[in-house]
């Protein structure tokens, strides 16, 4: 994805085969409660202007809110924390703006600013994010 594509999106979401790099989520050697609580947190109040709405952690589902800000319209969130089949915590994230018209990039520095405060909650050492395309095992989505 280029950055004119980029801007003209309104809605981002991760996959661990993305061929961009901000968009490839996070897989943690770090156990599902620590991840699922902080990310719990990140909806709860802690990062600016988004809103928990209900999770599920059977599921691992999280959907929150973000509220708008200038030249930022709302947005969806959907936050999935699992255990990947190598039983690492894996976090992968869809956000959608609430807009038809481009967001210019706010999907997707939401989803930055998201897995930042989320590495730097969990105090995220070397060898914590774990790149899943190197894990036995894993096969890209459709696939």
């Amino acid at each position: 994805m280029n950055l004119l594509a980029g801007l003209r999106e309104n809605r981002a979401a991760t996959d661990p085969a993305h061929e961009e790099s901000g968009l490839r989520g996070r897989t943690y050697a770090i156990p599902f409660e620590a991840v699922w609580q902080a990310s719990l947190g990140l909806v709860g109040g802690r990062l600016p202007r988004w809103s928990h709405v209900r999770s599920d952690d059977v599921t691992g589902t999280i959907l929150a809110d973000v509220a708008p800000a200038f030249l930022r319209p709302a947005a969806d969130v959907l936050i999935k924390v699992t255990l990947d089949e190598n039983a690492q915590t894996r976090v992968d994230m869809s956000i959608s703006s609430r807009t038809e018209h481009w967001d210019l990039g706010a999907s997707y520095r939401r989803v930055a600013r998201f897995y930042k405060a989320l590495d730097q909650g969990l105090d995220v050492r070397d060898g914590q994010i774990l790149d899943p395309l190197a894990l036995p095992g894993f096969r890209p989505l459709g696939t």
